[in-house]
């Protein structure tokens, strides 16, 4: 029994602070002797902070109530168990008036007040002045705002981006890039808005603005001057969002980011539950991942770019500023045997009327800087606020191909100009090299020249980058797979500038994606999985596939052999239907210049896949050595009834 003193009449709002989310005993209230009411262990709180594994803390709004001034007494009862067990924890009750939000441990009327939430606060980053078209980047590292806004009803909108905004945020600092969960306060903050302010010179008036991102996890939206602008769904892949229409110069602009963390992308219809039942999953103790199933790349995530358990804006984020019309995406194709080089360039249009461009494009020889070769420009109409692609094309005969483990290896920055009306608008440098990967029946050739590849794991072992190549090279390694258990991105950054460095050293490999399925993850019955997949591969494909360090795509490790061997036994064909159609084709339709892979998978059982991939597909001891030359006997515990094993008609 409290007694509560009340000054003044009005509304007010009781608040209870409990744990135990979902197991705690029916705690009962009432007011003045009035009716008793009942808090379920299934009703939700808010602000959820986890103070350890399954034992965590929210606030309850027992709702409005019009109270006099005078003494009013509160009642709180708990005589019931919960099941066969009686467990309740509560350590505050707040009486307020007006619409609070609580926040950890402030009180109300209590603001964030660290000297991190102070230089957040303050902090506003400036745009330096460009000169002409130039394109101009502002790094955006730095302390940044954060506030959590707690969703209501995750079940509602799930995958949909956040486009409404809190009304009374609590605003604290945090540093960009970072790992949302890195504060104990946001274990279980599952979607926050981000915020920070930059200085745009008037100057600037005229010209586009994009935010290019290293990485973000999960679902992120962007507002610029409180305006919606833009929203991707990504596990750590680059990506851009023009914010022309929004941002503008001459004044402070507010810049917010929402993130939706990666709790709204388990698989709650495998799980049976509602994602508000799960909200409380303490996933930032790793060994609850493992029992999970999720609809998107995010765990387990050794192969793919990074880690895909970490959340919210996890990479470098920048402001670029070019001309209104500009470069969004080049790849260029380069073809050894026909001597051609290709150039599909994409060009954004951030003004509200359509325009004719001219591009222009001429290669540039690194190291030298010289012009090797210019390609025929060609004009393109751009509609207003929207993009469209040209492509570029010539033969080339001379140019000085990339090759395999020469090092250095020889790379040319594709430099394009983009013209309106007579002026350029926008220049862009792609780098890329002159190569071509070709498959002849079971060999794979780079150039015409048949190559093997073999390679031990941990090839690129090394404190420094020079003595990881070192050791490649100590070792005789001829190949290398590009993924996150490398330990390169400790030593080189990002995955960008891990593939700039094996281009440079020629090393070649195979480019893991984010999609697997060792310890059985995903629910291969759930479309949505399968379009997270296709929607992730088409991402990475179109990030790297500029690279000629590349020369297969890893399109998923394990995930046929492990996930769904063990996991889908009774739909393999429909699996193995799906891998074709939201793997391999999105792959082939965006990059048809390399071959793909699913690892350990075979090549599918109707052998549509271009190289075969068997993992443990040893046999027994006994058939050694001869085995190893004629790969005759198969453990077939480890293959699909046979079905993926090697037809002898691709690379294995």
């Amino acid at each position: 029994v409290y007694s509560l003193k009340v000054a003044q009449a009005g509304s007010y709002h009781i608040w209870i602070r409990l744990g135990l989310e979902s197991v705690r005993a029916p705690l009962n209230w009432r007011i003045d002797q009035g009716e008793w009411k009942t808090i379920s262990p299934q009703d939700l709180t808010t602000n959820l902070i986890a103070l350890g594994t399954w034992y965590e803390i929210g606030w309850y709004d027992c709702g409005a109530l019009d109270l006099t001034a005078g003494t009013h007494v509160l009642e709180l009862l708990a005589d019931k168990p919960n099941g066969k067990r009686f467990i309740l924890a509560l350590d505050v009750i707040a009486l307020v008036q007006g619409n609070w939000q609580p926040d950890g441990p402030l009180k109300p009327g209590e603001e964030p007040d660290s000297d991190l939430d102070r230089q957040a606060a303050q902090q506003v980053f400036q745009f330096p002045v460009a000169e002409g078209t130039s394109r101009q980047a502002l790094s955006l590292k730095g302390v940044w705002q954060i506030a959590r806004f707690d969703d209501p009803d995750m079940d509602q909108g799930t995958y949909e981006p956040v486009r409404e905004v809190p009304t009374a945020p609590h605003w604290r600092g945090i540093q960009v890039p970072s790992d949302l969960k890195a504060s104990p306060l946001h274990h279980l903050a599952h979607r926050v808005w981000y915020r920070t302010r930059v200085q745009v010179p008037a100057s600037l008036a005229g010209r586009s603005f994009s935010l290019h991102f290293g990485g973000t996890n999960w679902i992120a939206s962007v507002l610029v001057n409180g305006q919606f602008v833009g929203w991707h769904k990504s596990t750590r892949i680059p990506w851009a969002c023009d914010i022309t229409s929004a941002l503008k110069p001459g004044q402070i602009n507010e810049i917010w980011i929402g993130i939706k963390d990666g709790w709204y992308a388990i698989d709650a219809q495998y799980h049976k539950v509602t994602l508000d039942e799960r909200r409380n999953l303490p996933m930032a103790d790793q060994s609850f991942l493992k029992w999970t199933r999720f609809v998107a790349p995010l765990y387990p995530s050794t192969k793919g770019d990074t880690d895909g358990t970490l959340f919210g804006i996890t990479d470098p984020v920048s402001l670029v500023s070019t001309g209104p019309v500009y470069v969004e995406n080049v790849f260029v194709q380069t073809g050894v045997a026909s001597k051609q080089i290709t150039a599909q360039v994409r060009l954004r249009n951030s003004t509200d009327r359509a325009v004719e461009a001219a591009v222009k494009a001429e290669a540039v020889l690194e190291g030298s800087g010289q012009v090797e070769k210019a390609l025929p420009p060609a004009t393109v109409q751009v509609p207003a606020g929207a993009t469209a692609t040209v492509t570029l094309s010539s033969s080339w005969p001379e140019a000085k191909l990339w090759w395999p483990w020469q090092d250095p290896a020889s790379m040319y920055r594709l430099h394009t100009t983009v013209s309106v009306a007579g002026a350029p608008t926008d220049t862009d440098d792609q780098r890329f090299g002159f190569r071509e990967v070709t498959l002849d029946g079971i060999y794979v050739r780079i150039n015409g020249v048949r190559c093997n590849f073999w390679n031990l794991l941990g090839g690129l072992d090394g404190d420094t980058p020079e003595l990881a190549l070192a050791h490649f090279r100590k070792g005789n390694n001829r190949f290398e797979r590009f993924s996150a258990d490398l330990g390169l991105g400790k030593l080189l950054g990002p995955r960008s500038a891990q593939l700039d460095w094996t281009d440079t050293h020629g090393i070649p490999g195979r480019l893991s994606t984010m999609v697997d399925g060792m310890f059985i993850n995903y629910d291969l019955r759930n479309p949505v999985t399968w379009e997270n997949f296709a929607e992730h591969t088409a991402q990475v494909v179109e990030a790297y596939r500029n690279h000629p360090s590349i020369v297969v795509y890893s399109l998923e490790n394990e995930l046929l052999l492990i996930n769904g061997r063990l996991g889908y036994a009774g739909i393999m064909d429909q699996v193995e239907a799906n891998a074709r159609k939201y793997l391999v084709d999105v792959a082939h339709g965006l990059d048809p210049t390399r071959p793909c892979m699913l690892d350990g998978g075979g090549a599918l059982a109707d052998n549509s896949v271009e190289i075969n991939c068997l993992h443990y597909a040893e046999a027994a001891h006994q058939y050694y050595p001869e085995n190893a030359y004629t790969l005759e006997r198969y453990d077939t515990g480890t293959t699909r009834n046979g079905a993926w094993w090697w037809d002898r008609k691709r690379p294995l």
